[in-house]
């Protein structure tokens, strides 16, 4: 027996495996699907009505599901084809997709004859699996619904790549591949490796406002992120360069040329080459020539490490959300909302304390805020939460807790304790309450005191570091 909405859900899924759905649509609604029946098999059922509690009989509740499965194992709908490794990848290895592990033994007994999770296991599967799973969160929390897939020109990476909206401009290499395997450009359906690509990006970054200042940017997304994030990274970094190097060389060709006449003839280099019958072989064969030695633009002062440093203090906001995205393994969706709630509390912690220093500022001040800085960069670090995330956050909670904090920060230090001591999706919500009544008592607190003394103690807050007896510091373990 099952209760009903485990059927409805089932019923909801095996919509997922009909031709009727577009290929967004279609992965909502599996990921959807099995992260609510993920809750359901954790106990998490208080949100459900007394109909949807109902117990129903397995072999009814599971027919609609079992059916459409069955009627799929030979399809060549692609994204169905996609679909079925998704539920493939999950059954195998819930936990890797931040689910549950009772949600494999809710769907074997009934779903293995359909969908295999024997036998070997191919990693470009896995692959695809959690690439379709971060693009869909990426496209829930963060409400992202357009990651430039259908994109006009590359202007919109490089918009998100200013702002450090990274979770789309991570998006550049598959969108660069995926026009060139057009067959109009590609009509010998020649493979495009690593090697070819690069003058396909050069060409398209040079049909955008892309400029040598943007290389900081690409900078900090290379250095943190990993694996395809990191070498669309690469791939920006060295079309940037070749793009530059062969405006370079039309410079020294056509001396009397300004800097947009240079980028002209670049631009018609590149539709020159799309009109021809092989676009893509000739591009490859030809294009982007220029002398390494006279023509290579020194770009170094770009993104060295004050460069860098700037940009992310600037955007560190959208730069964190961003990288939590991409970089977080084994989460869900409400994994990952706490850890944006986090990442909230620690920018309003740093932005309240550069704004409020203390009169006489103190080393047990800036030991405070790096130590706030440096749990944004564990949150953009990502990895799992249990064995990443929340030690490194605790770790610098502690230095903070050292370091001789005021009330409000005290509030902070209890709000991080309880949330990541007791990881739930509801203790989000009540630390989240509790932090903002202990600002609610420091405000009244300040509105209290004598008009010639409120605002020194607004410009100072924290009380001065050495000053700050023991009793006032709390162990954060």
């Amino acid at each position: 027996m099952m209760i009903k909405r485990k059927q409805e859900i089932l019923e909801e899924l095996a919509r997922a495996f009909t031709n009727e759905l577009s290929k967004e649509a279609r992965f909502d609604l599996v990921f959807s699907a099995l992260f609510e029946l993920d809750k359901i098999q954790k106990g998490q059922i208080t949100q459900l009505s007394k109909a949807q509690l109902e117990e129903v009989s397995n072999e009814a509740a599971t027919k609609v599901f079992l059916d459409r499965i069955s009627a799929t194992t030979k399809t060549n709908n692609p994204d169905i084809k996609t679909a079925r490794n998704i539920l493939t990848q999950i059954i195998r290895d819930p936990e890797a997709f931040g689910l549950d592990g009772k949600i494999r033994s809710f769907f074997l007994p009934f779903a293995k004859t359909f969908i295999t999770a024997k036998g070997d296991v191919v990693e470009e599967q896995i692959v695809s699996a959690d690439l379709h799973q971060r693009d869909w969160m990426i496209r829930k929390i963060l409400f992202i619904q357009d990651l430039g897939t259908n994109a006009e020109s590359a202007q919109i990476f490089v918009d998100a790549l200013r702002t450090g909206n990274y979770a789309i401009t991570s998006k550049f290499a598959r969108w660069v591949i995926s026009k060139y395997n057009d067959v109009t450009l590609n009509p010998a359906r020649r493979p495009i490796g690593a090697d070819d690509i690069l003058p396909l990006v050069a060409y398209e970054l040079a049909q955008t406002d892309i400029r040598a200042e943007d290389m900081a940017a690409i900078m900090y997304l290379y250095d943190h992120t990993k694996e395809d994030n990191q070498y669309t990274a690469s791939l920006m970094f060295s079309g940037v360069q070749t793009s530059l190097n062969r405006q370079s060389a039309l410079q020294r060709a056509y001396p009397k040329d300004n800097p947009s006449q240079i980028l002209m003839r670049i631009r018609t280099e590149h539709a020159t080459f799309l009109t021809m019958d092989d676009p893509v072989g000739s591009l490859v064969k030809e294009g982007l020539s220029y002398d390494h030695e006279i023509d290579s633009v020194n770009l170094k002062e770009h993104y060295e490490e004050n460069k860098i440093t700037a940009f992310a203090k600037k955007n560190r906001d959208s730069i964190t959300t961003h990288l939590i995205a991409l970089n977080i393994k084994r989460a869900s969706p409400d994994d990952i909302n706490t850890l944006l709630a986090i990442k909230n509390h620690i920018i309003k912690y740093i932005n309240f304390s550069e704004t409020h220093p203390p009169e006489k500022p103190q080393q047990t001040y800036t030991n405070r805020l790096n130590a706030a800085e440096e749990m944004l960069k564990i949150l953009q670090k990502g990895e799992t939460i249990k064995d990443d995330i929340f030690p490194g956050i605790r770790a610098q909670a502690n230095i903070i807790a050292m370091n001789k904090p005021g009330l409000r920060e005290l509030g902070f230090l209890g709000w991080l304790h309880n949330l990541t001591d007791n990881h739930k999706p509801q203790i989000s919500i009540e630390t989240a309450a509790t932090l903002k009544a202990i600002d609610l008592i420091v405000v009244s607190q300040v509105s209290e005191l004598p008009k010639e003394a409120r605002a020194k103690r607004i410009s100072q807050n924290s009380p001065p570091g050495d000053e700050l007896t023991n009793t006032h510091t709390i162990q954060y373990r």
